[in-house]
């Protein structure tokens, strides 16, 4: 039998907000609140299940089922990620009975978790079948631009690739080609629930601390002295999915007013950058590993 728990941070941008999904820079911190995915198996039983008790979601479905559904999809190799493919994501809502135009981030965690637990297919087939329950659990409003569906898109990712044997499930630590597998997985399922995202909110999610993160370029992780950040949760639900799409629009609609204005996001984040680093200069004995209260150094096994 096969037990895991693994965890993730959420994640708040310093600068960069929206400018990053157009290709400029973003500075983004992990938080000292965590998503938990726990997988526990039991050898009677034959069935799959999925919840998330913080947003009411509950799914069941048995493993026979479930394997007649992988092996009709494309064949997926857990170390080569794809994108969900148009032909995929309809087999997958068909199957889930969720609408081709239903973009519920709930029914898309559903989504979400189909096409990754597909990568399982193999361990599936084998041997007798066992029941699998699956639950997440979260201290991250939702919809509150705090990485709550980052964080469970990298719980998720980590979590299937240890139950194919891709990603390790004895070391203390993963290896950087392991973790860099892990996000790249993590952003198919942002790409899921989201449509478009930047990237930025899965690679803070994944390696913790304060992030440099550029959709061109290789993320850099960035040294500060201490910092205090204060986050008030106005409790007012925001879509992702529809606020990219709202200034995608605008971009489109005005690009003589929106370029200027994301240069000089650039501009603002850049600068951030040459604060800290000067900051860091005057504490050279302080590391981004402060900047957190306690565990947020990432994800973890």
């Amino acid at each position: 039998m096969l037990d895991i728990c693994v965890s993730a941070p959420g994640k708040v941008i310093l600068h960069g907000e929206h400018a990053v999904v157009y290709g400029k820079s973003a500075l983004a911190s992990s938080l000292d609140l965590r998503t938990v995915l726990y997988i526990k198996t039991a050898p009677s039983g034959s069935s799959v299940t999925l919840t998330l008790p913080n947003i009411g979601l509950e799914r069941r479905w048995q493993t026979t089922d479930l394997i007649d559904l992988y092996e009709t999809l494309p064949n997926s190799d857990a170390q080569n990620v794809s994108a969900v493919g148009k032909s995929t994501l309809r087999c997958l809502q068909q199957f889930a009975g969720i609408a081709e135009e239903d973009t519920d981030p709930k029914q898309l965690a559903v989504i979400a978790f189909l096409y990754l637990h597909s990568l399982t297919l193999s361990t599936l087939s084998r041997g007798d079948p066992v029941s699998l329950s699956v639950v997440v659990e979260s201290a991250l409003p939702t919809a509150a631009g705090l990485g709550s569906s980052a964080a469970f898109a990298v719980c998720l990712s980590a979590a299937v690739l240890m139950v194919a044997g891709t990603v390790s499930r004895t070391q203390s630590k993963w290896e950087s080609g392991e973790l860099e597998l892990i996000n790249k997985w993590a952003f198919e399922v942002e790409r899921i629930i989201h449509g478009d995202p930047s990237g930025v909110d899965n690679t803070v999610s994944t390696y913790g601390g304060l992030v440099l993160y550029r959709k061109s370029e290789r993320m850099r992780q960035i040294k500060v002295p201490p910092l205090k950040i204060i986050i008030v949760d106005t409790r007012i639900a925001r879509s992702t999915r529809v606020l990219v799409q709202r200034v995608r629009e605008k971009c489109s609609k005005y690009p003589g007013i929106i370029e200027p204005v994301l240069d000089s996001i650039q501009a603002i984040v850049m600068k951030a950058v040459d604060v800290l680093a000067a900051l860091t200069q005057e504490n050279r004995d302080t590391s981004y590993d402060m900047l957190e209260i306690r565990r947020t150094r990432g994800l973890r096994m």
